[in-house]
C-alpha cells in the first residue's frame, strides 16, 4: 500500500502567481505488509517521508511486538565513502570513490539503525537495543518507551555501566567501569552516583567506602586497594561501622604517639669556648629536648564520629534517594497541587510568551519557568530559604540552575520536586532543632535545677 499526496503549489514570492505548472505528487508514508479489519496487523515494513523505517510486527495498526527502527541521516561525502572503506577493509577504495564524485561537498543520506527489540502499543518496551548517534549501546529492559529495569550501557568513551534503571536515568544499584579501569559499585539517583558506593581509583591504588552525593563522595574512609582487596568481611567491616557507639571500648581512639621525625631542624649545640663540658647525662637531656618525636594527633572515637555523619547525610538524602520511586501525585494531593499552579503560572515564560502574542488556548499547556525563579516561587508558597538551598532543590529535582543571563527552564512537574524537597528539609531542621532542644534540656544538671525551686 502507498500514501501520496498534492505536492504543495509554488508562489512566486514577487508577482504573487502561481507556477503554471501541473499538481505533481508526492510520495508520503508507505507501508507493505499483512492487515486485518483495515489495520496493519501482523509482519510489515513501513517508510516514512522523512525516509524512516520500521520492520517487523504489528498490532491493530501500531508496532507492537519484534521489531527494528531506522532513522535516515545526510552524512558528507567523505565520510559516507570513509564508511564504505571501513567496511570492505580497502583504502584504495576511498581514494576512487573520491574521484568518481561530482561534488565533494554533496551529502549522500543512509539509514542508521536506532533500535531493534520489542514494541508495544508503538512504544519500545520488553528488551531491546539501542544505538546512539556518538556510538553508545543500550542493551536491557524498556517501559513506555523509557529504559527501565536492568541493563547495560556502553558509552562511546569507553565507560560501561551495568545495572537498575527507573525513568530513562540510572537509578538503584549499578556499577560503573570507566576506560581507566576506575570502577565504581553502588547506588544511583537520577543518573548521578547517590548513596553508598564503592569506588576504586585505579591509579591511586585507593579505594574509597562510604555515601555518595549529587555524584560526589561526601563522607566516608579511603583504604589502601592491597589492604582492601586482601580483608576479608569481617576486616572490612571492622574498618567502619555505620552503628558504632561512642561507648564502645573498640572506638575509643586515642592520640597516637609514633616516633615521627621532627620538622623543625635546630643548629647544633654552642657552647661557650670556656665553658666545660657537658657530662654525658646532660648531653644525652638536651638531645631529647631537642629530637624528641611529635605525636601524630588523632580523632577521638573517629569511628564513631564517622558513623554519626553517615547517619546525618543518609537522614539528608533519603527525600531525593526516593524520589524516583515518590508518586507526587498522591504525596501532595490535588488541592496543594492546585496552589503551587497557580503560583507558577505567574512566573511561566511560555504563558507570558504566548500570551503577548495573543494566542491564550495555547498558553502554559508546555509552560516553564526560569530556574532562578524557584527561589521566588517558594517565597509565595510560604517557604524561607536561602540560594544555596534553592539551587541543591533545582539540581536534585534534575534541572541545571544556569544563571541570571541563561537561567535554567523549571517545567511544573519540576517545581513540585522543587516544592517537596524543600518542605522535606525544612521539615527536617525543625525536628532537629527540637531534639536539640530537648537534649540540651536533659543535660542541665540538678545543682543548676535547684536555683528555680522554691523553699
Amino acid at each position: 500500500m502507498y500514501w501520496v499526496k498534492a505536492k504543495t503549489q509554488q508562489t512566486d514570492s514577487i508577482t504573487g502567481s502561481s507556477s503554471s505548472e501541473k499538481n505533481k505528487w508526492e510520495t508520503g508514508t508507505t507501508y507493505k505488509g499483512e492487515w486485518q479489519n483495515s489495520q496493519k496487523h501482523g509482519y510489515g515494513v513501513q517508510t516514512w517521508p522523512n525516509g524512516n523505517k520500521y520492520e517487523g510486527e504489528w498490532a491493530n495498526g501500531l508496532r507492537h511486538g519484534h521489531g527494528a527502527f531506522w532513522v535516515k541521516e545526510n552524512k558528507p561525502v567523505e565520510e559516507a565513502n570513509k564508511t564504505r572503506s571501513s567496511n570492505s577493509g580497502s583504502l584504495s577504495t576511498v581514494s576512487t570513490a573520491l574521484k568518481s564524485t561530482k561534488s565533494k561537498s554533496a551529502d549522500v543520506s543512509a539509514l542508521r539503525k536506532v533500535y531493534t527489540g520489542d514494541w508495544k502499543n508503538d512504544l519500545r518496551d520488553g528488551l531491546g537495543v539501542a544505538y546512539y548517534a556518538d556510538g553508545s549501546r543500550y542493551e536491557g529492559e524498556w517501559k513506555e518507551g523509557k529504559r527501565q529495569g536492568r541493563g547495560t550501557l556502553f558509552l562511546a568513551n569507553g565507560d560501561t555501566y551495568v545495572g537498575d534503571w527507573v525513568d530513562d536515568q540510572q537509578n538503584g544499584f549499578g556499577t560503573l567501569t570507566k576506560q581507566n579501569q576506575d570502577v565504581y559499585e553502588g547506588e544511583w539517583v537520577g543518573g548521578k552516583r547517590e548513596g553508598q558506593g564503592l569506588y576504586y581509583y585505579r591509579s591511586k591504588e585507593k579505594v574509597y567506602d562510604g555515601e555518595w552525593v549529587a555524584d560526589q563522595p561526601r563522607c566516608g574512609v579511603f583504604i589502601a586497594s592491597a589492604d582492601f582487596f586482601a580483608s576479608d568481611d569481617n576486616d572490612l567491616d571492622a574498618d567502619i561501622e555505620l552503628h558504632a557507639k561512642p561507648e564502645d571500648s573498640r572506638v575509643q581512639r586515642q592520640a597516637m604517639v609514633e616516633p615521627t621525625t621532627n620538622l623543625y631542624v635546630p643548629r647544633p649545640l654552642q657552647l661557650a669556648s670556656d665553658a666545660p663540658a657537658m657530662s654525658p647525662a646532660e648531653r644525652r637531656k638536651q638531645f631529647q629536648l631537642r629530637y624528641r618525636p611529635v605525636p601524630q594527633l588523632g580523632l577521638d572515637a573517629a569511628d564513631a564520629v564517622l558513623a554519626g555523619e553517615i547517619a546525618r547525610v543518609r537522614e539528608e538524602r533519603q527525600v531525593v534517594r526516593a524520589l524516583p520511586y515518590t508518586d507526587l501525585e498522591q504525596v501532595w494531593g490535588a488541592s496543594a497541587l492546585d496552589g503551587i499552579r497557580v503560583v507558577f503560572a505567574r512566573y511561566d515564560q511560555t504563558l507570558k510568551e504566548k500570551g503577548a502574542s495573543g494566542d491564550k488556548a495555547e498558553a502554559g499547556r508546555e509552560g516553564y519557568a526560569h530556574a532562578t525563579d524557584a527561589r521566588a516561587i517558594l517565597a509565595e508558597l510560604g517557604y524561607t530559604v536561602n540560594e544555596h538551598d534553592v539551587m541543591s532543590f533545582v539540581r536534585d529535582a534534575g534541572v541545571q540552575y544556569g544563571t541570571s543571563a541563561k537561567p535554567g527552564k523549571l517545567r511544573f512537574v519540576d517545581m513540585v520536586r522543587v516544592v517537596h524537597l524543600c518542605d522535606a528539609l525544612l521539615s527536617l531542621r525543625v525536628r532537629r532543632a527540637e531534639a536539640e532542644a530537648k537534649e540540651a534540656e536533659a543535660q542541665v544538671a540538678p545543682s543548676d535545677l535547684h536555683l528555680f525551686s522554691h523553699h
